[in-house]
């Protein structure tokens, strides 16, 4: 286990604990999690701003592959009381059992629950993976959101991927792996934001999500994932599940677009946040978004921005 302390006003006084987890055991259940490398990880938060706590916190936020068949939560005995749990399928799926009966969370979809409760997830067996995202929150306000959202929308909603709190979460993920959650505020900030974002998508009952087969869901999620490497259509294909040509077929007719062209367009998102926000080298943005020469990533942004990756940085960088 590594444990990261950031000091306050470099003082003896400590403003958080974060605990990156690699490995740990928890009654019993031994559960790994890949290192950043694999864009994998598990990090836990415990702020000292103690009025934040009745509002929305994070208590921990992650993004796991599961394959053991030894994968299984029990609400009802966890300690954590008064935490809410939204938990995002990426691919494969996973099971939820309460109220007597036994629910699939496919791609797209995610379950909310609350602790404690007579609620049990796992995977599922027959798939035999589950990759998911997920975050757990505390608060006066966010466990009354979540029970409003329990009785409107039931235990398994299903999210269009590119919907505000997908977005939303991927990107407070993010931050975490950067260690840039170092501030209470910021963090009860986004907890409080995903809330409101997740209250919003549910009353207005979108239906794009609906019209989104799972493996369409699955393949835009890998891109999000794995953006930075070196991936094609074909590895998006091979993720789908569908052979190379109905993939292709079914995922310009879905979402609007060939899959290299949205491939290029998360990461070109990306390389505008990098250009914005650092000081990086073009070649070091170029490799960090999953090109290989920063020739070919100034054409693919000039066809994309409609300018070079340099005149977007002098428009946009202060």
């Amino acid at each position: 286990m590594k444990i990261v302390w950031d000091k306050m006003n470099n003082k003896d006084e400590y403003k958080f604990l974060l605990w990156k987890v690699e490995k740990f055991v928890f009654g019993g259940l031994r559960m790994d999690y890949l290192n950043n490398q694999d864009n994998h990880g598990s990090y836990v938060y415990r702020f000292s701003e103690k009025d934040l706590h009745q509002v929305a916190q994070i208590w921990s936020i992650g993004w796991d592959v599961q394959t053991s068949t030894l994968y299984e939560w029990d609400l009802s005995v966890r300690k954590d009381h008064g935490n809410c749990i939204f938990q995002y399928t990426i691919s494969g799926s996973g099971e939820i059992e309460t109220d007597g009966e036994k629910i699939l969370v496919g791609a797209g979809q995610a379950f909310i629950a609350s602790i404690p409760k007579a609620f049990k997830y796992r995977l599922n067996p027959i798939e035999g993976k589950w990759e998911f995202i997920y975050i757990t929150l505390f608060g006066d306000f966010a466990k009354e959101k979540w029970e409003d959202l329990q009785r409107k929308a039931g235990h398994v909603i299903r999210l269009h991927p590119e919907s505000k709190p997908i977005r939303n979460l991927i990107d407070t993920f993010e931050k975490a792996k950067k260690q840039a959650l170092t501030d209470g505020l910021d963090a009860s900030a986004a907890a409080y934001v995903f809330v409101l974002n997740l209250i919003q998508y549910v009353n207005e009952l979108e239906k794009e999500s609906s019209e989104w087969p799972d493996s369409i869901v699955a393949s835009t999620m890998f891109v999000k994932n794995y953006y930075h490497l070196d991936i094609s259509a074909a590895n998006m294909a091979e993720v789908s599940g569908l052979s190379r040509s109905h993939f292709t077929r079914l995922f310009k007719e879905i979402v609007g677009e060939t899959p290299i062209h949205y491939l290029n367009t998360i990461r070109i998102q990306k390389a505008k946040e990098l250009l914005k926000n650092s000081k990086s080298s073009m070649n070091d943005i170029s490799l960090r978004v999953g090109y290989s020469t920063p020739n070919y990533f100034n054409k693919v942004f000039q066809s994309i921005a409609g300018m070079t990756p340099a005149n977007y940085r002098k428009k946009h960088q202060y």
